[in-house]
């Protein structure tokens, strides 16, 4: 019979790290990794940008990005600020620096999915057409911004419109009047991002225009209004939060209003967007041994 006072003392060892199950789950301009490791760690996650070769085109001209998640053995990373519909190679690494120096790695392919979106300005009413006379003479313009990126840069319109800007004047505008579609046909933007602001300036016009001096290269912090010499002006946006998900929405409804300082005026427009996957996996070739398979 055993002395358990004189066993010897057992050792317990613990598991080695390994990589558990990378699900991907891909939006236009992002995608996010779920998976797990089995001990907490730090991952680090890094993309590529290739056409179907993970050999030839994993390296430093074609990375994109680099991400890193919590400590933690369950994991959801969501690496931003990727181009749409695009073939990506990633490599998820998990690592367990007191036992070795080396990580686990996973490698694969994920594709991003392309989103646009569509915009038509529907209606205005000049509450305040600058002239208590009526009659008054009025330009408008409209521009879209990035919401969702740092710089909030003006974005390129195509569809109906071309450009980053769209006009409107009329001369002869008297308060209460109402205008369909001021700025004509839908407005489309290619590889939308996740958050468009559409944005529109009203100027009574005294002599100089007004449009183009006051607006901005970037997105602004608000609306504005004030004059210049004996020209009013008004601004508006409205912030729009696009899906990521394939399908396309109906048709949403928003307003966009200038207040009533000076001139004023009240748009009511609509959005809809439709998110596509249009590239087809990479597969990858199976390469038989010599002779084949036996």
């Amino acid at each position: 019979m055993s002395n358990p006072v004189n066993a010897p003392d057992v050792i317990l060892m613990e598991a080695p790290q390994h990589l558990l199950g990378v699900l991907t789950m891909p939006e236009p301009d992002a995608v996010v990794f779920t998976f797990k490791s089995a001990l907490p760690t730090v991952p680090m996650i890094t993309v590529w940008k290739s056409p179907n070769n993970v050999n030839s085109d994993m390296v430093p001209q074609n990375q994109l990005t680099v991400a890193f998640g919590p400590s933690t053995t369950n994991h959801s990373v969501r690496v931003e600020g990727l181009p749409q519909a695009t073939h990506l190679i990633y490599r998820v690494s998990v690592g367990d620096p007191a036992r070795s120096p080396m990580p686990v790695v996973e490698v694969d392919f994920v594709n991003t999915l392309n989103r646009f979106c569509l915009i038509e300005f529907m209606s205005i009413k000049f509450l305040n057409s600058g002239d208590s006379s009526g009659g008054a003479s009025v330009s408008l313009n409209m521009a879209i911004y990035d919401g969702a990126g740092r710089s909030g840069e003006k974005l390129s319109l195509s569809g109906e419109h071309f450009g980053q800007n769209v006009s409107w004047k009329n001369g002869s505008v008297d308060n209460g009047q109402v205008v369909d579609h001021p700025f004509g046909g839908l407005v489309r933007i290619e590889n939308a991002p996740s958050r468009l602001v559409p944005w529109v300036i009203m100027a009574h016009e005294s002599g100089f225009d007004m449009i183009g001096t006051l607006e901005p290269a970037t997105l602004p912090d608000g609306p504005t209004s004030g004059s210049n010499g004996d020209s009013q002006f008004a601004t508006s946006l409205a912030s729009l939060p696009l899906p990521a998900r394939v399908g396309e929405t109906n048709w949403q409804t928003f307003m966009m209003e200038s207040g009533l300082k000076g001139v004023a005026f009240e748009i009511t427009a609509r959005a809809k967007t439709i998110v596509t996957d249009p590239l087809p996996p990479i597969v990858i070739p199976i390469r038989l041994p010599p002779g084949g398979f036996h």
